[in-house]
């Protein structure tokens, strides 16, 4: 392209002049001021974007009548953070998503099933379907990534007839689903690069591309952000930016530099893949910034006007202003990335730092699908099933909440709820925290008390005490919430009980759910969740328990609760709690708002009861429950085995000899197991059960252990029983040979790649320029940091001076730190310091170091030296 300005020679000489010829009156330095959640809000902007494009869609569901701009079209909707419904078809109700599916085969094949497979179209139509939800192994008829990697050549790298286009949507479009990327498919593509640093689609580079290569390779996980490839690509984007702040093309008659909508905006996905988020201070020209480009494009329509489609340069400047690099994650996806995230911070004893932490861990596995046990796996870490054996007893004796949560979450991880660490968590709860004659649980003023012990109750499917659920309804407020024990958290208490209730029994129509539901719609915040990820979280999943359908009947200025949950998520996967803390709480990765936010994504609420199946179907199963009762007729242990056997039956003896339990028979009867034997002049005797499988209740068994049939499917039950006691009583746990036996229908868990931590601070050149009142206005730019946890000193001395003058006033913007030198004179020589820190490293180009220090040499007023740059 003919460039009209070499910006980034100006921009390092701008770098250089930070005082131009003298010294300001230096302030102590102060707390910077916090960052917003996103780089900066351009919500009506993309809104009223939005708006345009649903006037394009047609009563098919496509928008303008095309696979290309439909497609480009729900990646725009995705980027907005905004359902699909938001483009519907006014007539039919029919969405992009419904269009894409009936024309899914056509255009991937160019024509039918038969035709050549056009690796680049079925990545982008991948990388569509994934970012709104849908599924892309099972869309339109097809199974979009084994059409991909059926096309793959181990050999060369290429997907179908490779080529860049064909390549980079290939590359993006497995990257939208998780799967692994070949490092040989990357490496071709970074082989199409031409000698510039950037890619094109012919024998040139241009913009577009490069930003579009860029993309693939940092979500492929091959090629690290501080790569050469991948710097030599930004070296490329900033040669090619105009004065103006954006970029374009040559055009073909005059060779001119033409701004496009487009490439700006396909530049701002690069950038921001990268780290340069916001691309504002850090890409500004004297000009203007990237965004201001686009935003100058707008229409009073909403759209933004280009040459060619009015449909294509709005989907895409909507990509650019919401800085969202392909590919863009739907909530399944997202869930990945947090689940990955989570699984680093297991600590070396098996927990995430507490017994409540870890339960919440373990739910979230579960609700993922995945066996808790099995989160890193092969490394020296005890199981998380270890602690929590060992830490049950103690933690669920700290209250009903305890108990309860307890209960619900070793039941989804599919443990025993009545034998786990040496503990009956469904008696503690029946019996030691539940008063009949209150109908509570704990504490009777505590909703979490209340709700726990229901959920934990329900996943275990016990009979849950009508007074109890009345209880329950009664600590509704007058306004439908809930609150905790202090009287706050009402979102996340109601979204709790919520889920209890329907989980009691109670239905959807209930007064009391109603309005709770219409609590919660009042209290939705402007962007459809309830103020914080956690308060979100548990509201989203009491309203999945009650049945409504949140992408439809919920979405609050565009958008629904799952979009709003979605806000509080960095792009590698952790929560935060909020982005700006009224108690000046940065905005850090957080524990607790990951965890719960886990299972909200995937649209679960509790209780969670994993399918079970047996563990082989050659073999034979018998199950085994004793109950062992003392003379105040409390329940002590309650042991449960499962015995595998390849004969046609057992006798009872065997049964319990092969489960390892020893006894002792007198005269064909057991008088003890495991040493308990009835007492001296005691009236105890060990009572023999069956489970009879079709009325599924225990019954007495008249025959000797010794010489009794257990067949295949039978549970054998003992009772430790007071023969004055008529009828004798039948073990207190009625479970079947599956649930004894049975292996829960959880995968082991791998986790996926969690792309590039936006924790870290990427800098650039500083920036100064003298003001209208003779000062000098310093700029220090920089990118992500989204934890807000990074700094900069700026230093400054008389050259030849030993000691520096620190203190300077800095102060904290998005996307770049500021400070003013005032009092400055124009006759000494002096040298600025400008030195960034971050805990979580800083990038300077190849340099990623915790410390990046930039020296600037000024000497009198328009004599300027280029900087420094020293890494520690």
């Amino acid at each position: 392209m003919m460039k009209r300005w070499i910006w980034a020679s100006v921009l390092a000489v701008l770098g250089a002049m930070l005082a131009l010829g003298g010294v300001g009156a230096l302030m102590s330095p102060v707390e910077a001021v916090a960052e917003t959640a996103g780089a900066s809000d351009y919500s009506v902007v993309i809104g009223n974007a939005v708006g345009y494009l649903q006037t394009q869609v047609l009563a098919d569901g496509s928008v303008g009548g095309d696979e290309f701009l439909t497609i480009k079209s729900v990646l725009a909707i995705a980027a907005a953070n905004r359902p699909i419904e938001a483009l519907t078809a006014m007539t039919t109700g029919l969405t992009p998503l419904d269009y894409l599916a009936t024309a899914a085969v056509t255009y991937t094949h160019n024509g039918a099933m038969t035709g050549t497979l056009n690796a680049g179209r079925v990545g982008m139509l991948a990388t569509a379907v994934v970012a709104v939800d849908a599924g892309p192994r099972d869309f339109g008829g097809m199974d979009l990534i084994q059409a991909l990697t059926g096309v793959y050549s181990t050999t060369t790298g290429k997907y179908g007839a490779g080529g860049t286009g064909n390549q980079w949507w290939a590359i993006v479009g497995l990257a939208a689903a998780q799967e692994p990327v070949p490092a040989a498919a990357t490496d071709y593509l970074v082989g199409l690069r031409h000698d510039d640093g950037g890619w094109g689609w012919g024998t040139d580079s241009d913009v577009d591309t490069t930003a579009s290569v860029v993309q693939a390779l940092v979500a492929s996980g091959n090629y690290t952000v501080g790569a050469p490839a991948l710097i030599e690509a930004v070296e490329y984007l900033r040669e090619q930016q105009m004065s103006s702040g954006g970029w374009g093309y040559e055009d073909w008659v005059t060779g001119d530099p033409v701004l496009s909508v487009d490439s700006t905006a396909a530049a701002i996905q690069a950038l921001a893949a990268l780290g340069y988020v916001p691309a504002t201070e850090s890409w500004a020209t004297r000009v203007g910034d990237p965004y201001a480009v686009l935003l100058s494009f707008q229409q009073p329509d909403g759209s933004f006007s280009a040459e060619a489609s009015g449909i294509l340069a709005t989907a895409h400047a909507i990509q650019g202003l919401a800085e969202a690099p392909l590919p863009i994650f739907g909530r399944q996806q997202r869930a990945q990335r947090a689940l990955a995230w989570l699984a680093e911070q297991q600590q070396p004893d098996g927990s995430w730092g507490s017994m409540g932490n870890t339960l919440d861990a373990v739910l979230a596995y579960s609700t993922g699908g995945y066996d808790p046990a099995t989160v890193n796996a092969g490394s020296e870490m005890t199981s998380v099933m270890a602690y929590l054996s060992n830490a049950v007893a103690s933690y669920s004796a700290g209250g009903a909440t305890e108990a309860g949560k307890s209960l619900l979450a070793l039941i989804a991880a599919g443990e025993s709820p009545y034998t786990f660490g040496g503990i009956d968590l469904v008696s503690l709860l029946t019996q030691g925290y539940y008063s009949p004659t209150a109908g509570t649980y704990g504490d009777p003023a505590d909703a979490w008390d209340q709700a726990f012990a229901l959920l934990g109750l329900a996943a275990a499917e016990q009979a849950i005490p009508g007074e109890a659920v009345q209880h329950l309804k009664s600590l509704q407020a007058a306004d439908g919430s809930w609150s905790d024990a202090w009287g706050y958290s009402k979102p996340d208490s109601t979204g709790l009980a919520l889920q209890a209730l329907i989980a009691a029994g109670t239905p959807s129509t209930a007064t009391c759910v109603v309005s709770a539901t219409a609590y919660l719609r009042s209290a939705q915040d402007a962007l459809g969740g309830w103020d914080n990820a956690n308060a979100t979280a548990y509201a989203i999943q009491g309203l999945v328990a009650a049945g409504e359908d949140l992408t439809k009947n919920w979405a609050k200025n565009g958008y629904s609760p799952y979009n709003a949950l979605a806000t509080y998520q960095k792009a590698d996967g952790p929560f935060v709690w909020v982005w700006e803390s009224p108690w000046g709480i940065l905005p850090s990765d957080n524990l607790m708002a990951t965890t719960q936010a886990i299972p909200a994504l995937l649209g679960k609420a509790y209780p969670l009861r994993p399918t079970f199946s047996m563990p082989d179907d050659e073999q034979n199963y018998a199950g085994l429950v004793i109950d062992y009762t003392f003379e105040d007729n409390t329940v002590q242990v309650l042991e449960t085995a499962c015995v595998a056997f390849s004969e046609s039956h057992l006798s009872g003896l065997q049964v319990l000899e092969r489960a390892g339990v020893p006894y002792q028979e007198d005269n064909g009867f057991v008088s003890s197991l495991r040493g308990i034997t009835n007492p001296p002049d005691g009236t105890y005797y060990w009572s023999y059960w069956r489970r009879d499988t079709v009325s599924v209740t225990w019954q007495a068994y008249g025959v000797g252990a010794g010489s009794s049939v257990v067949q295949n499917g039978v549970v054998e039950g003992w009772h430790f029983v007071d023969w004055n006691t008529y009828p004798s009583p039948a073990p207190s746990v009625n479970l079947s040979v599956l649930d004894l036996c049975g292996v829960p229908s959880l995968q082991s868990y791998v986790p996926v790649y969690r792309g590039a931590d936006p924790d870290r601070m990427l800098v650039v050149l500083p920036r100064a320029v003298w003001n209208e009142t003779s000062e000098v206005d310093v700029t220090l730019p920089f990118g992500s940091d989204r934890d807000q946890d990074g700094s900069v000193a700026l230093d400054w001395r008389v050259v030849g001076d030993s000691i520096w003058t620190t203190g300077t006033y800095v102060h904290r913007a998005a996307g770049y730190f500021t400070a003013t030198l005032a009092e400055i004179t124009p006759y000494f020589d002096y040298e600025f310091r400008a030195t960034f820190s971050d805990p979580d490293t800083v990038q300077y180009g190849h340099t990623i170091s915790d410390t990046v220090e930039f020296t600037f040499e000024v000497a009198r007023a328009y004599q300027v030296f280029l900087p420094l740059v020293v890494k520690e």
